[in-house]
């Protein structure tokens, strides 16, 4: 990559999902695509998925939803 290069030229990845029993599923991939490459990587998760994970990869950047999802597609407000 050249000099002039930044993290929004190298490729963008959205990451939609998560929910209270797997909050891990949405960082697992946007590691992935971190290592694959992109230059952004934003999840857009339930506010509790982002807390399980902000300290793992802080390179990642989030867009969060409200209430908290089930894996029945309910929410919990």
């Amino acid at each position: 990559r050249g000099p002039a290069v930044h993290k929004g030229s190298v490729g963008k990845v959205a990451v939609i999902g998560g929910c209270l029993e797997m909050p891990g599923a949405p960082h697992l991939s946007g590691r992935a695509a971190l290592l694959s490459g992109a230059g952004l990587v934003t999840l857009v998760v339930p506010t509790s998925v982002r807390i399980a994970t902000l300290l793992e990869t802080p390179e990642l950047t989030y867009r969060l939803v409200g209430g908290y999802a089930q894996m029945d597609g309910s929410h919990v407000k």
